[in-house]
């Protein structure tokens, strides 16, 4: 009913069409009801029909809440209150959006608040109402039941309609839900909590349980609206992820990454959704993350880790709603070992030099987790090779080049660390020293066993080493240092004797067949010979001698001689002749002279002497014609001799003028017929004298003695002229 010539009743009318027609729009219309205008008091109202008052200013948002009022009264069997009931906060106010009611009023007062707000063209939602932000940590009074506020109600109501643009909450917006009025309007008209009252939802929780039943793919959304106006509706805990796997690790397996990444799938939530994951790596392999979002994603990747066995992956799912899953999902062990393997090499043992290009390694590593696994080898300048098993010898092949050569070694664990590169350097050293050897400072004899050898030997690579020893037809001595001097004992037979020396060097290289030696003659035995004084004469009257020297020696040949007359130093060795002018001693006696013979090996012959009495003195000695007479009447006499020598006497001879001397004869004391006209006698008679010489072995001749004699008669009378007559004479 409108009062004639009122101007608000038309415009009044006006919005009443409009909002029938808004609410044509939907499903089950709730019917019609009564406007009543000008009503008395202030304010507006429902009370089975609506009641505006006038001069209040009102439009569509004030028909609209009371029209709300009406579709609860129609639907939800709630009547009107009287809402100034002495617990809101200022008497007469009509009511409150932001106080705490009794009963259902919050939701009674919260629909119709909502179907105002829905006309946000006419109204402002920052004004009066505000129910966005009134929010029960905003609330002016204390709140102990958030869902018995009516502001509250509406405003969940306004979120579930709005767009998520279009929300004005200051914490952490949830609204994500834009429904617009249809699914509002259905679960309002059309939910049956089922209980005994009532037919329609009368409390904001049954307006929940309305919502989740009808619409279930909006149950998360529905949820973050409520939780946002601090309603908990959800107090399930989430499921933990049904597949949680490692794509860098594995268990039980070694790795020298120290950061694990993992991924998961497979938790849920039926309600709020997953919220995140509660992450913790431990050594342990049991035990729940704390009840603090690490990852909000389906992945996580550790931090670095120490080496260790034990590394666990310990995960739990929270939702939106802040319930944590009790327990928690478990992966491990994973094996860390990032720390890389320490090793050395040694080539041949740690020798220095190589005459092989192929050599054996000697390896040595250590890695206290993961263990060793495997190695690999290069020569500089070249590429490691392949890895293989890790073991403690390697055979290898140097670079084929003499000199200093390097081999590298590098180790890896079963986590696949790499050690540094270590190595080793050799001498490859593949040429044979060369060398001499002379011996007894290249003598060609010797007269002893033992020798002294001199030996030089060079090596420009790894230089000598060693040397070893050996007569022609015997073994090899063992290897000794390598020396320049060496005493040897030639090979214990007489003649021509070769020494053989082979040298090595450091790097084990020997001269082999290319074998240094040096001969010599080996002669122990003595020269043999002989001394003839004067060709083997008992006595000589001179010092000067002639010496006949002979000598032997089948060995290294006689090359020399010491002559000496005995008892007198001071000779010397002189080169071997055949005859030697000789001087004895100046004494008239038996005299010695020696000889010793040396061969070219200086062996010594034993001394060989010969002896010859030097005798220089004259015999002395008389002769006595016929025993001294005065005359004699024949040529022929007998002579009386007598001499003295103090080496014998040796012969006489005669003459009778001193020049004609008969020829020697031995010493007699007498000499008969002895013819004094011969050898220089005379046929005359007259005194005659006979002479006579005595001589020595020595061929010392003494003085002529002499006797005289009468020669008479006619036997030394001339021979008559003309009358040949032969004489005799001797």
């Amino acid at each position: 009913m409108v009062p004639a010539g009122h101007a608000g009743a038309y415009q009044l009318f006006n919005q009443a069409v409009e909002a029938s027609r808004y609410i044509d729009m939907y499903d089950s219309p709730p019917g019609s009801v009564d406007i009543n205008w000008p009503a008395s008091g202030s304010g507006a109202w429902y009370n089975g029909e609506i009641y505006i008052t006038d001069p209040t200013p009102w439009g569509e948002p004030t028909l609209y809440h009371e029209y709300g009022h009406f579709i609860m009264d129609v639907y939800a069997d709630l009547p009107t209150f009287d809402y100034c009931n002495g617990i809101c906060d200022t008497g007469g106010c009509g009511h409150c959006i932001w106080h705490p009611e009794t009963g259902y009023i919050h939701h009674m007062e919260g629909v119709p608040n909502f179907f105002a707000d829905v006309q946000s063209a006419y109204w402002n939602r920052d004004d009066s109402y505000g129910f966005e932000t009134h929010s029960a940590t905003a609330d002016t009074y204390p709140v102990s039941q958030r869902d018995e506020i009516e502001g509250i109600t509406a405003s969940i109501l306004w979120d579930l309609y709005d767009s998520p643009a279009d929300n004005q909450h200051n914490d952490n917006p949830r609204d994500n839900l834009s429904l617009g009025f249809d699914e509002i309007w259905n679960v309002t008209t059309n939910y049956d909590p089922g209980g005994p009252s009532y037919d329609y939802p009368m409390t904001i929780h049954q307006f929940w349980d309305g919502f989740y039943s009808f619409y279930p793919g909006y149950r998360q959304g529905l949820w973050s609206i409520f939780a946002e106006h601090h309603i908990q509706k959800d107090f399930t805990a989430p499921t933990n992820p049904t597949s949680v796997y490692s794509s860098s690790h594995s268990t039980y397996t070694w790795s020298n990454d120290r950061t694990i990444r993992f991924y998961w799938s497979g938790a849920s939530d039926n309600l709020s959704g997953v919220d995140g994951y509660g992450i913790w790596v431990s050594e342990t392999s049991t035990g729940n993350p704390s009840a603090v979002i690490d990852e909000e994603g389906t992945s996580h990747t550790t931090s670095s880790l120490v080496d260790g066995t034990s590394w666990y992956f310990h995960i739990r799912t929270a939702d939106n709603a802040g319930n944590w899953n009790s327990g928690a999902v478990h992966r491990g062990p994973y094996y860390i070992d990032g720390t890389a393997p320490t090793g050395l090499i040694q080539i041949n043992g740690g020798d220095t030099y190589t005459r092989s290009r192929t050599v054996t390694l000697n390896l040595s590593a250590s890695d206290n987790l993961s263990g060793l696994y495997q190695m690999r080898f290069a020569n500089p300048e070249s590429l490691y090779s392949v890895w293989e098993a890790y073991k403690t010898t390697k055979t290898w092949t140097l670079r084929d080049l003499d000199g200093a050569r390097r081999v590298y070694v590098q180790y890896k664990d079963h986590a696949g660390n790499v050690s540094t590169s270590v190595y080793d350097d050799i001498r490859l050293d593949r040429q044979a020293p060369t060398g001499s050897i002379v011996v007894n400072g290249g003598d060609a004899y010797t007269n002893s066993q033992t020798v002294e050898l001199t030996l030089s030997a060079s090596d420009s690579a790894s230089g000598v080493s060693q040397m070893c020893f050996g007569n022609f037809g015997e073994s090899w001595t063992p290897w000794e240092t390598y020396g320049t001097v060496k005493t040897w004992l030639l090979k214990d037979i007489e003649g021509w004797r070769r020494v053989y020396v082979r040298f090595k060097d450091h790097a084990g290289n020997t001269n082999g067949t290319a074998q240094y030696y040096d001969a010599i003659t080996l002669d122990r035995i003595r020269p043999t010979g002989d001394i003839s004084i004067n060709s083997e004469e008992s006595y000589t009257n001179s010092r000067g001698v002639t010496l006949t020297l002979t000598a032997d020696d089948s060995g290294s040949g006689v090359s020399e001689m010491l002559v000496a007359n005995l008892g007198v130093s001071g000779s010397v060795w002189e080169p071997l002749t055949g005859t030697k002018a000789w001087e004895l001693k100046d004494l008239d006696e038996n005299q010695y002279v020696g000889v010793m013979y040396k061969d070219r090996a200086n062996n010594l012959s034993y001394t060989y002497i010969d002896s010859i009495i030097l005798d220089r003195i004259e015999p002395t000695g008389t002769v006595v014609i016929n025993s001294g007479d005065p005359q004699t009447w024949v040529r022929y006499v007998t002579l009386g001799l007598n001499a003295s020598d103090s080496n014998g006497l040796d012969g006489m001879r005669f003459s009778n003028n001193n020049l004609n001397w008969c020829p020697w004869e031995p010493f007699m004391t007498t000499k008969t017929d002895w013819c004094m006209t011969a050898h220089g006698g005379m046929f005359r008679p007259g005194v005659k004298t006979v002479y006579v010489q005595f001589m020595d072995p020595a061929g010392n001749v003494s003085t002529s003695c002499t006797d005289d004699i009468e020669c008479v008669g006619g036997a030394f009378n001339p021979p008559m002229s003309g009358v040949l007559i032969l004489l005799d004479e001797e």
